[in-house]
């Protein structure tokens, strides 16, 4: 029992504390990288092999049986070749080591930027518990998980700066810094997504009001001011279309997908899913309680020495997430934005129940609201949890229905779930899909096509020329049923939802 007792003690003390939330990201990115649902990152691979095969950017498709007139212009070219090369190194091993390091990145900077703004580890990682619940889907290799990434590292950048021993140097050193740090992070988040052209200006404005929060001298905050801006724009001039173009293409996307594509809807859509509709509100309540949490921190006079890092993630954070009621896809992205506020908010959350566990009789209570009893009990979870995520990072990327895929007949005009398009493009380059994720290349009138054809609401029950037909079916998909009913297709196989049907004849 003494080793069990010695190693409980050391778990107790409160050093142990960052372990525990090392241990937690670890364990996390692994799980998450090992399986995800996003499908996008698999032909957006494809895609990068073909760029770095020397193919120009913008460049007719030749992945689909149906692909429209013109050509088509790729929203994340940079980040489609760095997911290609770690799939040419390592497979999907490879895309499941850059996944989990992604990941780890981003909660790692979470991490950083909630220390920094004065929150304790343990219930910062409370915090962060309830953001990731839900915003799953977007920690994954997504071109908006960079982007996260590039955001935050803006802000740490600037309060790094404001607050080190390099605010000794020569003002024009700061702008140089300025200059070279702004510059580098626009021209890698332009490359990284084409969201990346609206988000760059914003950046720089967040820049602008860190620098003249922290107590600097007024000409530092003017030069470093004056380097950010002219970094962030002209990052701008290497995006890979050029700004106009660019922003274009940006727009294009909306016109293809609102009120289509769930993360592109309104949460009070008709037939919009429920589950999408709960989490928005219980995002929206999450901003505003943020919202009057730091008003009553500011009128109450505290600070910390990052208090204008702290300002810039809720400005950015909290209007993106009420932006959510608009399109979903916003919730999102406030909520991993203000992911490091949350984490401080949770910590005075703890304060609060401790003074108020310890103002009463002595009881339970105060043994329940103290880090000396939760140590333990985290850190045993982690143990129990760790065989879980590590045979979920066995699974190391593999698309669950990846043996549908390979059963696919040579050559076949695939009908599809936009959701296994990806696996069928980077696998099996023999087999043309009806559709995939490219929204925006497919155009509205092809997705309302193809959503009519999930509904059984066309003359057909499949485009005329389809020869294969892989669906996850989900929720009843009025088209599995047609297909179950139908004379002239069978059912080939069947995975964890996933159904690939073939003509009788076959």
């Amino acid at each position: 029992m003494r080793p069990v007792t010695a190693l409980v003690r050391r778990v107790r003390n409160p050093r142990f504390d960052r372990v525990v939330v090392v241990v937690a990201i670890v364990l996390f990115a692994i799980a998450r990288a090992g399986r995800f649902e996003e499908r996008d990152p698999y032909w957006q691979i494809r895609a990068g092999a073909e760029n770095l095969a020397g193919l120009p950017l913008v460049r007719p498709d030749s992945w689909s049986w149906v692909a429209p007139a013109g050509d088509w212009y790729q929203n994340s070219a940079g980040w489609n070749d760095v997911l290609a090369v770690s799939y040419q190194l390592g497979g999907y091993w490879g895309l499941f080591v850059l996944t989990a390091m992604m990941i780890a990145v981003y909660l790692g900077l979470v991490a950083l930027l909630a220390t920094r703004l004065g929150a304790r580890p343990l219930p910062g990682v409370a915090g962060m518990v309830v953001l990731i619940a839900g915003t799953l889907s977007m920690l994954s290799p997504r071109a908006t998980l960079i982007v996260q990434v590039l955001i935050l590292s803006a802000v740490a950048v600037a309060d790094w700066w404001a607050r080190s021993q390099s605010m000794r140097r020569s003002a024009w050193v700061g702008l140089l810094f300025a200059l070279i740090a702004g510059g580098a992070l626009s021209a890698i988040g332009n490359w990284a997504h084409l969201s990346f052209l609206t988000m760059a200006p914003m950046l720089a404005l967040g820049w602008t009001l860190q620098w003249f929060l922290y107590p600097i001298g007024v000409a530092r905050k003017v030069l470093l001011t004056l380097g950010g801006a002219v970094g962030w724009i002209l990052g701008l001039l290497v995006t890979p279309y050029g700004i106009s173009m660019g922003m274009e293409r940006t727009a294009m996307v909306q016109r293809a997908c609102a009120g289509l594509i769930l993360e592109w809807s309104s949460p009070f859509q008709p037939g919009m899913d429920p589950k999408a509709v709960t989490f928005t509100m219980i995002a929206v309540a999450i901003a505003l309680a943020m919202s009057y949490w730091l008003l009553r921190r500011w009128r109450s006079a505290r600070r910390c020495p990052s208090e204008p890092a702290l300002a810039v993630l809720a400005l950015a954070g909290v209007p993106a997430t009420l932006a959510g009621l608009v399109a979903v896809r916003f919730v999102g992205v406030g909520l991993l934005t203000m992911a490091p506020v949350v984490a401080l908010a949770a910590t005075d959350v703890s304060v609060w129940v401790q003074r108020w566990a310890r103002g009463r009789r002595a009881s339970r209570w105060q043994e329940y609201a103290e880090g000396f009893f939760w140590r333990p009990v985290i850190a045993a979870t982690l143990v129990v949890l760790m065989p879980g995520a590590l045979w979920l990072g066995w699974q190391h990327a593999v698309p669950v229905e990846q043996p549908l895929v390979e059963q696919l007949p040579p050559g076949c005009r695939l009908m599809n779930s936009q959701t296994v398009a990806g696996p069928v493009i980077l696998s099996r380059p023999d087999v043309k899909v009806w559709i995939d994720g490219r929204a925006d290349y497919f155009g509205r009138e092809h997705l309302e096509d193809t959503y009519a054809y999930y509904r059984a609401q066309r003359a057909s029950m499949v485009p005329p020329g389809t020869t294969c037909v892989l669906l996850l079916d989900e929720a009843d998909l009025p088209l599995a049923d047609a297909l179950e009913r139908s004379s002239t297709w069978r059912l080939a196989a069947q995975l964890d939802g996933y159904e690939l049907w073939l003509p009788v004849s076959q």
